[in-house]
């Protein structure tokens, strides 16, 4: 669907939402219908329905920011690239030359979020990404760095309250 971009509580950004059941009926009606005419007393109504769902559940956000600063970039990319490497922070900090808590302060600062939380995301949109490409539940999960495949099930059962399986 296209909103008129300025349209009131949308974000700015691409992202991903739940659909509801009442939504998908909603939205399957006004491509139907083609173009809602907001002077259309049933059209308005439709919109600001759609808008209220668009709105009364919110998906977790999957983006997971970079940090800035080159050496702490180097670390993210690290961890992202091998999910399997459980180093503790300090085995991180020992490998790229920099203090336990520089690195950890400078990733809460940089990123929003810390270290260990970064990783776990990072992990986790690692397992969506080969899901979505067509991987076996187990086999994205081990190649993410999970320790098992219902690790992984559960991770995601928590954020999406659903099953990869049923989900994809």
């Amino acid at each position: 669907m296209y909103f008129r971009p300025g349209l009131v509580g949308l974000p700015a950004n691409c992202g991903v939402i739940r659909v509801s059941p009442l939504l998908r009926e909603l939205i399957l009606r006004s491509v139907a219908i083609g173009f809602l005419d907001q002077r259309e007393p049933i059209h308005a109504a439709m919109t600001q329905l759609i808008l209220d769902e668009l709105h009364s559940d919110a998906t977790p956000s999957l983006e997971l920011p970079m940090p800035k600063n080159p050496l702490l970039c180097r670390v993210a990319e690290h961890v992202s690239q091998t999910p399997q490497d459980r180093r503790s922070n300090a085995g991180l900090a020992k490998l790229f030359g920099i203090g336990v808590r520089t690195l950890e302060r400078g990733f809460v600062a940089e990123t929003g979020v810390a270290l260990g939380q970064w990783r776990r995301q990072a992990r986790f949109l690692r397992a969506l990404r080969l899901l979505g490409a067509g991987a076996a539940v187990k086999q994205a999960a081990m190649d993410a760095g999970y320790r098992s495949p219902s690790a992984f099930i559960a991770a995601f059962r928590e954020v999406f309250q659903t099953t990869p399986g049923r989900y994809f």
